[in-house]
């Protein structure tokens, strides 16, 4: 059985990721697809420093399983849901290594070499230090 691991954060293009990869299930008998959404709470709190801690963490996972729902309805079958915490870079390509997946798939937002490098990508860093395959749609 192959082990799919789709990272999503709620863009456009992630969701062109999210169709494509359920595009490529529907041709395999057997597959199992991840959607994982990462939460960085120290980005949320910088956003609203005076909102209670709890809160702000409370809001922030109900918001991620929210969007995680979104993507479940375009693949035919059951899928499973994971909110990470933390750098979202990191945090795929720990999830995707310890886990053992075959293939990750995620959306890039198309930023050029040197913006990438001077800003950092997502995308790069997974590409970077990744064990399996990653492909990105843009």
């Amino acid at each position: 059985m192959k082990k799919y691991l789709l990272a999503v954060d709620g863009s456009e293009i992630s969701k062109q990721a999210a169709k494509y990869l359920a595009g490529i299930t529907k041709l395999h008998k057997t597959f199992d697809v991840t959607i994982a959404y990462v939460i960085n709470l120290k980005k949320e709190y910088s956003h609203e420093p005076y909102k209670d801690i709890n809160d702000t963490q409370q809001d922030t996972k109900a918001n991620g399983s929210k969007l995680l729902n979104e993507y479940v309805v375009m693949f035919d079958k059951p899928i499973t849901k994971v909110l990470l915490e933390g750098d979202p870079g990191a945090e795929i390509v720990k999830y995707a290594n310890l886990n053992e997946f075959d293939h990750i798939v995620m959306g890039t937002r198309g930023l050029g070499n040197i913006k990438g490098f001077v800003l950092g990508s997502v995308s790069q860093r997974v590409v970077h230090d990744a064990k399996c395959p990653v492909t990105l749609v843009k």
